[in-house]
């Protein structure tokens, strides 16, 4: 997704307090080799632009006064009772340097494992990669009609393209199908009696020997 977003150059003589009081938020552009831009963003046109960006992977074309800046949202501050947004890191795209992202994941298909009782669950919604710009893919998309309960996809159980470089270990979980607890807590019983049936059978032959 590509999206449009004005800004300006920060009033160093104003305080980041005194520009939310304003309806602004203060922010910055961070660029490869470069200091810091600090600037301002009308806390309203922000909110229209940051909504339209929640769940997807999008990149900003900022112009600050007479500067365009292609950047992604690298970090942000929210106030943790409002929700609103305090500052915003932005980062902008070097050209020849692999950046690393969030990529959304995006669930397909129905597990048969639900149908039989189970609970799907989404155990990580995004994905952290690092890639070239030219190689950000929108989702990660991940289908679960084979899934029965029990199973477990992981994160090499992707299929994903060499060039996207994933941060977590390979063996991390992505989504399951959760066996219900009650379930669970038969096969655990079973198993107890069966590993206990083994032993007295073992006890018996020890004796007869």
């Amino acid at each position: 997704m590509n999206i449009k977003l004005t800004a300006t150059t920060r009033n160093k003589e104003v305080s980041a307090k005194q520009l939310r009081k304003d309806g602004f938020i203060p922010a910055i552009v961070y660029g490869e080799g470069k200091p810091g831009v600090n600037i301002s963003l009308l806390a309203s046109e922000f909110s229209q632009v940051y909504r339209k960006t929640i769940g997807e992977v999008a990149f900003i074309d900022l112009k600050v006064e007479d500067h365009e800046y292609r950047v992604y949202i690298k970090d942000k501050q929210v106030h943790p009772v409002s929700r609103d947004v305090l500052h915003v890191d932005f980062m902008e795209l070097p050209k020849n340097k692999a950046i690393t992202l969030d990529i959304p994941i995006k669930i397909t298909g129905k597990a048969p494992g639900e149908e039989k009782g189970g609970v799907l669950e989404v155990l990580l919604r995004q994905l952290e990669v690092t890639c070239m710009y030219s190689d950000v893919i929108d989702d990660v998309e991940i289908d679960v009609s084979a899934l029965d309960l029990g199973d477990t996809i992981h994160i090499s159980d992707l299929q994903l393209s060499d060039k996207l470089d994933v941060t977590l270990p390979a063996d991390t979980a992505v989504v399951t199908v959760r066996i219900p607890r009650e379930e669970e807590e038969e096969e655990e019983l079973e198993e107890a009696e069966e590993t206990e049936a083994e032993t007295e059978e073992e006890a018996e032959a020890t004796e007869e020997e």
